[in-house]
Parts: structure tokens; C-alpha cells; sequence
């Protein structure tokens, strides 16, 4: 593990850091070892694939990213206070292997080799009382955090219900080993720049795939399966159709009922 100085959260340079390493090889954020493991509920494996072969874009903020941001320097003063530990928000990422990314939260005294980490999470979704209840996205995530830099991974999580509790993570090497494996593999078809598995592609949805590949006005013949999917297609229009109908109607209605 090695550490260097970190650019601005979501600025083109930190997008870049997170993109590729000195050598052209490709990386990954400590994030983005629930999509590697087909267990985010945002990015499927085969879409953090795509997003790697493409030069990396800045996202816009959201209110929920943004909620977290506000609120991170406040729930790492807290979470230190618990722990009866001084804790900082490093200026550095830290890098080995496929990986690379910053930490929200580690002792003052040990910023360059951490004694632990502190990850803190604000979330409108879960409620965690202990290890037990802590989302397989964010066990993922630490346990690369815990492998590349080696230290335990403590959890502060400001929850569903608004409360706050900081958890240590239990540490599993297997799942480690085996998100790290991961890593190396995509990492290198992204270097190689090979086509994505059968696997993979069963992963994408139409937006993804219409970005792979432009189209072309030709005819094909499809699987006698495919026949169910236009069925399904053109019910699923006519129910959204009849269902914005029935909303304009209600509100029509509600409106000439109510006035003021």
C-alpha cells in the first residue's frame, strides 16, 4: 500500500485517479467492489465495465450525495468521540493493486500507515443496529478498504431512523481474496479492451447496450423466446398509456373540485 496526494472529490483529476493508474492500467474505487461482486444496487458489473473502457465523466450532484457530504465532518467528530480517538479526514488516497481511493475517517497520529478507518454513511434506507444489519454493498467495500490499506474497518452509520452508531466490521479474508480476484480480471479484459462475456451481457439494460452499439436499419430474424418479450413490450406500453390517462383524469377531476 502506498498513499498520494488526493484531488478534489468529483474534480476531472480525482476522476482520473479513480480511472487508471501511472501505468495506463485499470483501477477501481473501493466503491465499486459491490459492483464487482453483482451486489450494488445501482451499477451491475457488466455497466462498471463499460464506464471503464470510456473516459470517465463528472457527475452531477445529488441531493442525496450531497446530504452526505454536509453531514460527513460532523459524523466523523462524532464517531471519534465515541472512540475516544482524535480523528481526521486524510488528504491522501490510498492505493494497492487494482485499487485506489480516499477514507472518510482515520486517527490523527497514524494518517500515512491508519491504525483503522472509519466509513461513515448517512442512509435514508437502512437501519443498523449492528454488524448483522450492515448492506453487503458496504461489507464489500470494506473489506477492500481493510485489505489494501491493513487495518480493521469501523462503520459509522447515520441510519433510516436518524440515529448513529459506529460498528467494527468482522473482517473475512476469503471474501477479500475473492473481491480482489475480481478486480484483476475485469481489470484486465478492460486493458485488453476484450468483449464483454455472455454473462456480462445478461447484466445491461437497453440504455447500456444502445450506447455499445449504434444502430443500423436492418432486418434479423429473432428467437421463437423473443415473441413473449414483444408481447410483454407492447402490454407494458398500453398499461403506461392507460395509466397516465387515468392520472390526467384524476388531477382534471381534483382541480375543477378544488379551484383555489
Amino acid at each position: 500500500m502506498k498513499t498520494k496526494l488526493k484531488h478534489q472529490h468529483g474534480s476531472p483529476e480525482w476522476l482520473w485517479a479513480r480511472f487508471r493508474n501511472e501505468e495506463g492500467k485499470a483501477v477501481f474505487g473501493y466503491s465499486d467492489a459491490s459492483a464487482l461482486m453483482g451486489v450494488s444496487p445501482y451499477k451491475s458489473r457488466a455497466q462498471l465495465y463499460l464506464e471503464k473502457l470510456t473516459a470517465p465523466v463528472t457527475v452531477e450532484e445529488t441531493w442525496p450525495m450531497r446530504k452526505g457530504n454536509l453531514l460527513e465532518p460532523l459524523l466523523v467528530v462524532e464517531m471519534g468521540r465515541r472512540l475516544g480517538v482524535n480523528l481526521v479526514t486524510p488528504d491522501v488516497v490510498y492505493e494497492g493493486g487494482r485499487w485506489v481511493g480516499s477514507l472518510d475517517a482515520v486517527p490523527a497520529d497514524s494518517v500515512e500507515d491508519p491504525e483503522f478507518i472509519g466509513e461513515i454513511k448517512v442512509s435514508g434506507k437502512y437501519i443498523i443496529n449492528d454488524a448483522k444489519d450492515l448492506p453487503q454493498e458496504w461489507i464489500a467495500q470494506g473489506h477492500m478498504q481493510s485489505k489494501i490499506v491493513g487495518c480493521p474497518v469501523f462503520f459509522g452509520v447515520f441510519d433510516k431512523q436518524q440515529n448513529f452508531s459506529v460498528i467494527q466490521m468482522p473482517f473475512d479474508n476469503e471474501l477479500a481474496d475473492a473481491i480482489d480476484a475480481e478486480a484483476e480480471r475485469v481489470g484486465g479484459m478492460v486493458d485488453e479492451q476484450l468483449p464483454l462475456s455472455d454473462e456480462m451481457i445478461l447484466d445491461l439494460e437497453a440504455e447500456d447496450i444502445a450506447k455499445m452499439f449504434p444502430a443500423q436499419k436492418i432486418s434479423i430474424e429473432l428467437p421463437p423466446e423473443a415473441e413473449t418479450y414483444l408481447q410483454l413490450l407492447e402490454l407494458g406500453r398500453e398499461t403506461k398509456a392507460q395509466g397516465e390517462k387515468q392520472e390526467k383524469d384524476a388531477k382534471d377531476f381534483l382541480a375543477r373540485f378544488l379551484k383555489e
